[in-house]
């Protein structure tokens, strides 16, 4: 044998003597320490937890109480608000990957694995943090704060009390959690996973026994609306087999009928169930034969509708109140939707739940609600609940159900969103120093702007928030601002008619000369009108018991021939043409209807009448069509101006109206009915076009938007926000957005006021 394989062998046996040694070392100090992590915890502990990688939990960390821990030590909480701070600094380096802190609000420790002395470690934060940290015969001093320190076997461990680790040998399991809490029994440890929007937290217990799988929620949650309160979804392939565990004490038959899962919906006062039918049992045909046996008499069922929806009041032998422990109200209405049964608590319940259908405000089509639903929960479960508090804060739970007779339970909570703002673009937002009562959109040689106002102030904007100027008037407006282009050069000017005196104000808020002009009278209406669209231009005015004309240059029009009327003007004035002829026609509280000539001569003469809800505006293009409209008790009514005749057609259905509208739509009249829960959109033969449920019943109705295809605005001051609905009633803008009444459209922008900005949001097209 060679001389250098000899060397070769005698270093192998050496390095495979001392590898044994080594190890014998290693393993007698593990038998004689036997300890780990939770050997520190403190006897009186609210947390006790492992954080496996300091930096990455830190990094994730915007305050200590993003850590969800109520009990946490003042220094604790003060020393992670100093590592978010300090982001440069690499804890995992300098120190150690990761730490057992143990905890209540007057006592912690912590605990960590280095085989650096404390001098050392001292060293780090004194010159890392710039804190004053020096050793004492006790442990260390820091910032002025003395703690116990020592070392144990392989851990050190510093403390506001004196320590003294008991024997602990659990095998410890994070998996990919930024930290483990054990709480005070191991066996409930909670494994606890941060990102920037969630705080999610799972952990495993006994449980009872369920024998069906878990249920894929999906196509349950898309169905329900996204305005809620609290949701809570049951589901089993087998849940006629565990009812008994989900429910209280249930008859079998009343769930007899369910698919695999139902679901619990709350949102105030109003109680839903909803559950697909099941192969066996017809729940519609079940709640029938039980209504009609518990009535006292043997007539029929009084079924109703809502919208499109037949509804079964029902009296059933069937208590869910008793079995599903969320209800607090019995069950007594029943509809079908989107092959689901629908059970509600009440009237106004199912009113909500199908409205928010008609508005298509349901989970899949609402973006932020979808995204935390998605994002949050297990796409299978056994059970799922879904909670919303005031500041619009999710907290999302589930349950799966193991074989071995354990539970999987997760918790997740996100954080406080403007649910309302997400999936919304707001193009502009910007704030205004004035209270404005209308928005009107004008555009100057291809430059957009915002005319803002009340009835003593103007102020125009760019989009981008740039003021361009303002105006205090010296007296009242009393119409809305009335925009003109008297040179036809692609340049703006405003008709104001105030209550002494007409103004006409250019693109740069100055008055256009002539202007003012006074009045020598008081003001109630006016109109600026474009004869023949030949840019000449007229400013037809109430002045007292007449009416004048005045032209661009503020001159009074001599040949304006009215002799005025025997009372005030009632209403506004208006301009109709018919057979190119041009009408100007106003009302006076005589209710004397004055159809002039733009001379200011009669066209028609002893004109008297009034209708109930009389519409302002006259209809009809031909002289002899010339009418107006009212409606009363189910009927709309029609007087001819030109012979007096009238008639009447009667609504398609009964309507209860605590508010009527009119309204003038590509050059048609159409009849807006308001009821408490919902508009009805009736065309001038009586028939209804389209009904339209409130997006909430506090909600005012602003107006209809566009002329093609007409939509409605509804605003909520209370809850300062708008609801844009197509003509079918669906949102066109995803959510609810912050706003106001004083709202307008301008092409595919929606402008409106919020309390002290105006804001554009963008319509989809």
């Amino acid at each position: 044998m060679s001389r250098s394989r000899l060397i070769w062998r005698i270093v192998l046996a050496g390095i495979t003597l001392l590898t044994f040694v080594f190890l014998a070392i290693y393993l007698y100090q593990k038998q004689q320490v036997k300890i780990n992590y939770l050997s520190f915890t403190l006897e009186n502990a609210e947390h006790s937890f492992v954080v496996p990688d300091i930096d990455r939990l830190i990094g994730k960390l915007e305050a200590a109480e993003d850590l969800g821990m109520e009990h946490l030590h003042p220094h604790l909480k003060d020393g992670i608000n100093v590592l978010i701070e300090r982001n440069d600094f690499s804890f995992n380096r300098e120190v150690t990957k990761e730490c057992f802190i143990s905890s209540n609000e007057t006592d912690f420790t912590i605990a960590f694995k280095t085989t650096s002395s404390i001098n050392s470690l001292l060293r780090i934060i004194s010159d890392g943090f710039s804190i004053q940290a020096t050793t004492t015969d006790k442990g260390i001093e820091l910032n002025g704060n003395i703690y116990f320190a020592n070392h144990y076997g392989q851990y050190l461990a510093v403390s506001t009390q004196p320590l003294n680790p008991i024997e602990r040998t659990d095998k410890l399991r994070y998996g990919n959690s930024d930290y483990v809490d054990f709480g005070t029994e191991q066996a409930e440890h909670v494994r606890h996973i941060l990102s920037k929007k969630y705080h999610f937290r799972l952990w495993n217990k006994r449980a009872e026994f369920v024998k069906g799988r878990p249920v894929f929620h999906g196509n349950y949650f898309e169905a329900i609306p996204a305005d809620f309160d609290e949701i809570i979804f049951y589901g089993s392939t087998r849940i006629s087999e565990d009812i008994n565990t989900y429910f209280n004490q249930p008859d079998p038959q009343s769930f007899a009928w369910l698919s695999d899962g139902l679901v619990y919906i709350r949102k105030g006062d109003n109680e839903i169930i909803m559950a697909r039918q099941g192969e066996t049992r017809d729940l519609n045909l079940m709640l029938e034969e039980q209504t009609l046996k518990n009535q006292e008499d043997v007539g029929e069922i009084a079924y109703f509708n809502i919208g499109n929806f037949k509804i079964m009041p029902f009296q059933s032998d069937f208590n869910w109140k008793e079995s599903i422990s969320e209800l607090d109200q019995e069950l007594n209405y029943y509809t079908e939707y989107n092959s689901f049964n629908l059970l509600s608590n009440s009237i106004p319940s199912m009113r909500w739940f199908l409205g928010q259908v008609q508005l298509g405000n349901l989970i899949a089509n609402n973006q932020a609600v979808n995204k935390i639903y998605q994002e949050c929960l297990p796409e299978s479960s056994h059970y799922v609940r879904l909670l919303k508090d005031e500041t619009n804060e999710y907290l999302c739970q589930s349950r799966i159900y193991e074989r071995d007779s354990t539970c999987l339970y997760s918790e997740v909570t996100s954080g406080s969103k403007d649910v309302q703002m997400e999936g919304v673009e707001v193009v502009y937002d910007f704030p205004v120093d004035i209270i404005p009562t209308k928005l009107t959109a004008v555009e100057d040689k291809g430059k957009n702007y915002i005319l803002l106002n009340n009835s003593k102030e103007l102020s125009l904007y760019e989009p981008t928030g740039e003021q361009s100027w303002k105006l205090t008037l010296s007296t009242p407006l009393v119409e809305d601002p009335q925009i003109v282009d008297f040179e036809n050069d692609g340049h703006f000017e405003v008709v104001l008619f105030q209550s002494n005196q007409i103004d006409v104000v250019n693109n740069k808020g100055k008055s256009l000369n002539g202007f003012p002009v006074m009045l020598n009278g008081t003001s109630s209406a006016g109109l600026a009108v474009n004869y023949d669209n030949l840019f000449k231009w007229r400013l037809i005015v109430n002045v007292d018991n007449s009416v004048k004309v005045y032209s661009e240059q503020g001159k009074n029009v001599e040949g304006f021939l009215f002799q005025g009327m025997n009372a005030p003007i009632k209403g506004k004035i208006y301009h109709v043409i018919t057979k190119g002829k041009d009408i100007i026609t106003f009302k006076d509280k005589g209710n004397t209807q004055h159809v002039l000539n733009r001379r200011g001569e009669y066209r028609l003469e002893n004109v008297n009448f009034s209708l109930a809800n009389e519409t302002d505006f006259i209809v009809g293009s031909l002289e002899s069509a010339l009418r107006k409209m009212g409606y009363k008790d189910g009927y709309i009514y029609n007087y001819y101006i030109l012979d007096g005749q009238r008639d009447s057609v009667i609504i398609d259905q009964t309507v209860s109206p605590i508010k009527t509208y009119w309204e003038y739509n590509q050059g048609k009249p159409l009849l807006i009915v308001e009821e408490p829960d919902r508009l009805l959109i009736i065309n001038q033969f009586g028939y209804v076009q389209s009904e339209v449920l409130k997006p909430n019943k506090s909600n005012q109705f602003v107006g209809l938007v566009g002329q093609k295809d007409y939509g409605f605005v509804f605003a909520d001051n209370s809850e300062n926000s708008i609801y844009l609905l197509n003509n079918y009633g669906k949102m066109i803008l995803p959510q609810a957005v912050e706003g106001s009444a004083v709202s307008i459209i301008e092409g595919k922008l929606l402008y409106t006021f919020s309390g002290i900005s105006v804001k554009a949001y963008k319509i989809a097209d």
